[in-house]
């Protein structure tokens, strides 16, 4: 597990800040989209 978080912590150094940002703003998006298939 922490071997993980290790490479999740060299993938954030390697991208861009807005990278970074756009990448939450599309898991949030799926996310939000899923919720609201399982809700019907």
């Amino acid at each position: 597990m922490m071997e993980d978080d290790k490479a999740v912590a060299e993938l954030y150094k390697a991208m861009d800040i807005s990278q970074v940002e756009e990448l939450l703003q599309k898991v949030m998006l799926y996310a939000d989209l899923e919720g609201r298939l399982i809700e019907r």
